[in-house]
């Protein structure tokens, strides 16, 4: 007999991905787990696991919880690598700048719309060139990625820790010890290639 974590193994999912799936499909996890695997056959079934997770990422960012949206941007990475070659979001997703995309998957009114855009060019665009990307580069080469690093630094409640790392400050903590995106930025840093990319 078959357990939950053979058929975890044989899938090719990470426990993170099933529970995000279950999560967004209201599901008990074993069967979030089999259509899981049935949707990673298809270019569409990928498309549509990569969008519930970039809508469970959204969720935990309305939520206030940076920290679990930046654990599941992490799984998408890991899943998008998992499967080289998964379709993108459409055209007209994709061509939208995460700093624009934000608000509207957040639901965020028109003023705050602005403040989150204002946050995201001073902080996520500082942090990313820190860790060593290009953002333009890294929007083209990750654009569901980039999405998700974008929610959770809009909704992120660390900015002070961000500004004292930014400016150099003497006793500044390191990125991992406050920012939500650190693994995700790292994992997609300079040396990071995507399979069949």
């Amino acid at each position: 007999m078959l357990t939950y974590n053979d058929c975890l193994g044989l899938s090719g999912l990470t426990p993170e991905q099933v529970a995000a799936l279950a999560r967004h499909e209201h599901l008990p996890e074993i069967v979030a787990l089999e259509m899981g695997w049935s949707l990673c056959g298809t270019p569409e079934g990928r498309r549509r696991i990569r969008q519930m997770i970039l809508d469970e990422v959204a969720a935990a960012c309305r939520h206030g919880d940076p920290q679990g949206a930046a654990r599941l941007g992490l799984a998408l990475h890991h899943f998008l690598d998992a499967y080289p070659g998964s379709p993108a979001g459409t055209a007209a997703q994709d061509a939208v700048p995460p700093r624009d995309a934000v608000p509207q998957a957040l639901g965020l009114d028109p003023g705050a719309a602005s403040r989150v855009r204002e946050r995201l060019d001073t902080y996520l665009a500082a942090m990313l060139q820190r860790f060593g990307l290009d953002q333009a580069e890294a929007e083209a080469r990750f654009p569901a990625e980039m999405l998700a690093a974008a929610m959770c630094c809009a909704s992120c409640t660390g900015t002070g820790r961000c500004r004292r790392f930014l400016s150099d400050m003497a006793g500044a903590e390191a990125p991992p010890a406050f920012c939500p995106n650190a693994r995700l930025l790292a994992a997609l840093g300079p040396r990071a290639e995507r399979p069949g990319a």
